[in-house]
């Protein structure tokens, strides 16, 4: 469970040992909080992520104060990154693959992934089966350094392995040898007596 609210009420009316994930929804940046009367650009401030970033766990932006969609090439606004640094999550709405709202992007698993390489924490979308195949279809631009590190730590494991057999192999050999040359000593040394 995830709770999830415009107003100021998941700070207010819940309890301070609430066990559930709080995410406070934040809509444009024009809009005012209706409970505080506070502009929602005022909650996008340093001041007032902070503020969210003592009870929450994350925001839910409207995904047009993500990304400028005015500017060439949809740069970050510095949104998210302002979030991440303060140890919020960022999930911003509404994703949605009907054309009319697609004007910005021409498709939508091009804004998706946009937002993904952007290091969005997740999304909200109206239409769950094109938003899971446009996750599944996404692939950064450089790989992801989790799966090189098992794979390095994997064939490391197994250089590792084949190491200590041969040397286990060697020191078998040499003590079978040296076993062989004290045996063969002490047969000549008997033979002498």
């Amino acid at each position: 469970v995830i709770l999830q609210s415009f107003e100021n009420n998941l700070k207010d009316q819940l309890p301070t040992n609430c066990s559930y994930p709080r995410i406070q929804l934040l809509s444009d940046a024009d809009d005012i909080q209706d409970d505080t009367g506070i502009p929602y650009s005022t909650l996008m401030t340093n001041e007032g992520l902070k503020n969210i970033s003592e009870w929450a766990n994350g925001i839910g932006p409207s995904k047009y104060s993500v990304i400028s969609y005015t500017e060439p090439d949809f740069p970050s606004t510095g949104l998210l990154e302002e979030a991440h640094s303060l140890g919020l999550l960022v999930h911003p709405y509404t994703f949605r693959p009907e054309e009319y709202f697609l004007t910005e992007f021409g498709n939508f698993e091009s804004e998706l992934h946009a937002f993904f390489k952007l290091g969005v924490d997740g999304f909200f979308t109206d239409s769950p089966i094109d938003g899971k195949m446009a996750v599944e279809s996404f692939s950064p631009e450089w790989p992801n350094i989790i799966s090189l590190g098992f794979y390095a730590l994997t064939i490391g494991v197994v250089v590792i392995f084949v190491i200590l057999l041969l040397i286990v192999a060697f020191l078998y050999v040499t003590k079978k040898s040296l076993f062989k040359n004290n045996y063969e000593i002490e047969q000549d040394e008997e033979n002498d007596i």
